[in-house]
């Protein structure tokens, strides 16, 4: 890969997270993550918490955590769970701490910081009780507030870096896909197809945070639970089948698309109805998508193409959420695309655009794709997966 070095990458990120918080009036960040909700820290450092999560009771309840203390004026200090390779990370002052809130604490003191206003980033996996215990050790004149939107609003726009590593991603997005799609026969069941690709997957050192599938006539989930798809129950002929893969790939950037096709290949009037839509949904919505336009206006001309063609609202959903994507980094990402969602596009920008619709009857189909913005449009990341895998 090129461009700039990954020292370079993160030391870049840093000083605009430094920026962004004296803009705020901060002195300061705490950003906090864990081992699957990982995001912030390894966006700014490069570090990924490796260690199990264990129960709140536990003696050792903050494994699987790490954090970063930022100050505006001053070198960071990464908290980490377990002792990592110095050349793995962005950080020069690099810490094991078994209790890691107390940890945080005493860096943020020998970097001057108690009796400061620091920005707590990471309120998705930091504990109640970890923050009560860092405002308890950093005493009542440190002011400690919710500062998430700082490194959300960063890790919107990616940088030519991070395009890189995405662009692999949704290269070995493909082939894992593809694999899965070229496994589907009668008689295997969605445990089997889901085994091919996760061979390929791991060749290619990726991981799979899920592998969503739905399948038969009409088209519905086995359960909500883990694992996300049926390894008992045989496909048959005309089954109807849909593929949500996501995970990891490159420096932990994700890949994240949907397929759907029929075993055997021979859809029906009805399941090609539904297939179609759900492209039709993606394509519809790729085509607003360009520098300047809103999240909103991305939603709302789904729901128009939805309504427009005979479906509800949001689709066929199955008790989802009413959304048509998100965007892509480090995992899902905001924005969401939401009703009123008010972000702008920009040119660097990731988005998946994703639909299950469909009917009763069938069932539903799902098609989602990677989508990059440019300076002018979209570029389609996965566009090398082919999206009619029937005749």
């Amino acid at each position: 890969m090129t461009g700039a070095s990954d020292r370079e990458e993160h030391l870049g990120r840093q000083e605009r997270a430094r920026a962004a918080a004296a803009e705020a009036g901060l002195d300061g960040l705490i950003v906090w993550s864990q081992r699957t909700w990982h995001g912030d820290v390894t966006y700014l450092t490069a570090h990924q918490a490796s260690f199990p999560q264990l129960p709140d009771s536990a003696a050792w309840s903050e494994k699987s955590s790490s954090a970063l203390v930022l100050p505006v004026d001053g070198e960071p200090v990464l908290l980490v769970d377990t002792p990592f390779a110095r050349e793995q990370l962005q950080v020069d002052d690099v810490r094991t701490e078994v209790f890691l809130a107390r940890g945080v604490a005493q860096a943020a003191r020998d970097r001057g910081l108690d009796g400061r206003r620091l920005g707590l980033v990471g309120s998705t996996v930091l504990r109640h009780s970890a923050a009560l215990e860092l405002q308890e050790q950093l005493g009542p004149a440190t002011e400690l507030v919710w500062a998430d939107g700082i490194l959300e609003r960063l890790r919107m726009v990616k940088s030519p870096w991070e395009l890189e590593r995405l662009r692999r991603a949704a290269a070995v997005g493909v082939g894992w896909m593809t694999t899965m799609l070229e496994a589907v026969e009668p008689g295997r069941t969605e445990g089997d197809v889901v085994g091919e690709g996760l061979r390929y997957l791991a060749s290619k050192g990726g991981y799979a945070s899920d592998v969503i599938v739905a399948s038969g006539y009409p088209a519905r989930p086995k359960s909500r639970g883990v694992p996300s798809w049926n390894a008992e129950r045989p496909l048959a002929t005309g089954d109807l089948l849909r593929i949500d893969a996501f995970g990891p790939v490159t420096g932990g950037y994700y890949t994240d698309f949907a397929r759907s096709t029929v075993v055997g290949g021979e859809p029906t009037e009805e399941q090609r109805a539904v297939l179609e839509a759900a492209i039709g949904l993606v394509e519809t919505i790729a085509a607003e998508m360009r520098p300047g336009t809103t999240i909103g206006r991305l939603h709302d001309a789904g729901v128009e193409f939805l309504t427009a063609n005979g479906f509800p609202a949001h689709g066929h959903f199955e008790g989802f959420w009413p959304s048509f994507g998100h965007s892509l980094g480090l995992g899902t990402e905001r924005p969401f695309v939401i009703a009123g969602a008010p972000e702008v596009l920009e040119p660097n920008m990731v988005l998946t655009i994703e639909i299950v619709v469909g009917t009763p009857e069938v069932g539903g189909a799902g098609f989602e794709e990677m989508l990059l913005v440019t300076v002018d449009g979209v570029e389609v990341l996965s566009e090398a997966c082919k999206p009619r895998w029937w005749s």
